[in-house]
């Protein structure tokens, strides 16, 4: 996954990975994608802490990570930078921490 960075695909809207046994960290090069609204990362094997710089992802209004092995706060995950978001998934990863400090910043959320 590293390979693939913004510079790559700049006008990526969707991004459709689940459920392809992906493993490994995400790349913050991917932060970059700037027009990207839909991201499904689900049902893989990426691990690690999730990458501050995805915050930047201000365009992103559905983003399902479920089913992986993210680690880390989620005050790492940068939320209420990605306001517009209306869907979030995070379900069976590892990740800690109060959600509901984070998630009230989100006014567009309507799945959670």
């Amino acid at each position: 996954l590293g390979a693939l960075g913004a510079h790559t695909l700049p006008r990526l809207q969707v991004l459709t990975l689940g459920g392809n046994n992906l493993a490994g960290p995400l790349s913050p090069k991917w932060s970059g994608l700037a027009s990207l609204q839909y991201a499904d990362l689900s049902g893989n094997r990426l691990r690690g802490p999730f990458p501050p710089s995805w915050s930047s992802l201000t365009s992103l209004a559905y983003l399902d990570l479920t089913r992986n092995a993210f680690t880390g706060r989620l005050a790492s995950l940068g939320l209420r930078n990605i306001a517009g978001i209306k869907a979030l998934s995070l379900a069976n990863n590892s990740l800690s921490g109060p959600l509901t400090d984070h998630v009230t910043a989100l006014t567009a959320l309507t799945s959670l």
